[in-house]
């Protein structure tokens, strides 16, 4: 692993990654006034320290036909305590459908949970879904603000 200043980034080459490690021992160049201008790069290929866990954090993306029918999803998500938070866009959609292209208007709800509770929230998801096969797609976060974290962390809590 490697120490950087945000300033040396445009000079590194793209095989590296920017990864966040909490006990990492590092030297600052003396262009660095603070070490809030610092990043930890790795190789791609480097197997990834044991103390790196990630957030546990993800977003499930998942759609609805109307603003109605998101906002039931979105709030059941919330009471549950399924999601910290779901944000809720309205958008376009065009995708094929039974051999037919179709073009709606429809919303898109980025859904704020645990990688632990994704299972029983895709499942709350599909109970109450109106489409016979609903986008429920979650993606990991493997970076974010701590504070937010702990705020997600209190906010979505076990039944």
């Amino acid at each position: 692993m490697v120490l950087v200043c945000y300033e040396m980034l445009s000079c590194i080459r793209f095989n590296f990654e920017i990864v966040a490690h909490p006990e990492v021992c590092c030297v600052i160049p003396r262009s660095c006034k603070s070490m809030s201008h610092m990043v930890i790069l790795r190789e791609k290929n480097e197997v990834p320290m044991p103390e790196e866990k990630g957030t546990s954090m993800c977003v499930v993306i998942t759609t609805a036909p109307n603003e109605e029918e998101a906002n039931r999803i979105a709030h059941m998500l919330v009471e549950r305590r399924l999601a910290a938070c779901v944000q809720r866009m309205p958008m376009r959609s065009i995708y094929r459908w039974q051999g037919e292209l179709v073009d709606e208007e429809e919303y898109l709800l980025l859904v704020k949970t645990t990688v632990q509770r994704y299972q029983e929230t895709e499942k709350a998801i599909q109970e109450v879904h109106p489409y016979q096969v609903p986008e429920i797609i979650q993606l990991d976060v493997s970076c974010a603000l701590p504070a937010y974290l702990d705020w997600l962390r209190m906010n979505v809590g076990m039944e």
